[in-house]
C-alpha cells in the first residue's frame, strides 16, 4: 500500500500569498516542506491505529515502525507512506481458537465482527478448519515447528506417496486420494492498512494537511511559536 501526501496546487498558492503578504515569500518551500513531514507523521500514528481498531491483527505481526515514511525534500514537497507484507497467516497474526470436538478451528479478523467457525460446503460435504503442527526439517537437520489454522481443498488432491516405505506396501483396493491440506490465510499487513486508511483515514488526511500548514506558516510570520 502507498499513501502520497502532498498539497493541492490551490493549497500550495495560499500559503505562498500568505508568506508573500509578509515579506516571507522566499520560505514557502521550508514552510511546505515542514508542513507536510509533519502530516505524513500524524497520518501514519492514526493509520497505525485505526488498523489496529478495525482488525484483530496482533502486535507482534504489525508494528507502527512498519508504515515507512520517505525523506521530504524543499524542493518536492511530497511525503510517501509505504507498507508491504507478505499474506499472514490466520493463525499467526489474527485473533483464532483451535479446534474442538465438535466445532472446526474458528476465527476473528475484524474487532466488529465475532468468532466464527471455518467451515468450507462443496459438493454436500463441509470441511472444518483445523489447528496443527507442522515439523520441518531443515539442511543442517534441525526441526522447525510450525503452527497454522488448516483446511482441506475439495478439489486439490496429495500427490501419490513416493516414500520408500510407501512402496514396499502391497498393493491395496484403489482408493481416492485425500484432498490436499492448505494453510488459511488472511489480510497482508498492507491491506488491511489499506481498508482503515479508506474507511476512517483518507477523508482527513488533507484537512491535517492544511491544518499542519497553517501552523508552519503562523510559526514564520510570528503568529504562532
Amino acid at each position: 500500500m502507498i499513501v502520497k501526501a502532498e498539497p493541492l496546487r490551490s493549497a500550495y498558492e495560499y500559503a505562498y500569498r500568505q508568506l508573500d503578504k509578509h515579506g516571507r515569500g522566499r520560505e514557502i518551500d521550508r514552510v511546505m516542506q515542514k508542513a507536510i513531514e509533519e502530516t505524513a507523521q500524524s497520518v501514519k500514528g492514526r493509520l497505525y491505529n485505526e488498523t489496529r481498531k478495525m482488525y484483530t491483527i496482533k502486535r507482534s505481526e504489525f508494528k507502527e515502525s512498519d508504515i515507512g515514511v520517505s525523506r521530504v525534500s524543499a524542493w518536492r514537497p511530497r511525503a510517501v507512506l509505504r507498507i508491504t507484507g507478505a499474506t499472514l497467516g490466520l493463525r499467526k497474526a489474527y485473533r483464532t481458537r483451535k479446534n474442538g470436538k465438535r466445532k472446526g478451528a474458528s476465527a476473528m479478523v475484524r474487532n466488529d465482527g465475532s468468532m466464527k467457525e471455518l467451515i468450507l460446503d462443496a459438493g454436500g460435504k463441509e470441511y472444518k478448519a483445523f489447528l496443527a503442527v507442522i515439523k520441518n526439517k531443515s539442511k543442517d537437520g534441525k526441526d522447525s515447528i510450525h503452527k497454522g489454522i488448516f483446511q482441506r481443498d475439495p478439489e486439490k488432491f496429495m500427490k501419490k506417496d513416493n516414500r520408500p516405505a510407501a512402496q514396499k506396501r502391497k498393493p491395496t483396493k484403489k482408493r481416492k486420494p485425500k484432498q490436499a491440506i492448505n494453510e488459511i490465510a488472511s489480510l497482508s499487513r498492507s491491506k488491511a492498512a489499506e481498508m482503515a486508511y479508506r474507511k476512517k483515514v483518507g477523508d482527513v488526511a488533507h484537512s491535517e494537511l492544511i491544518f499542519h500548514m497553517q501552523k508552519c506558516i503562523d510559526e514564520v510570520i510570528g503568529g504562532g511559536k
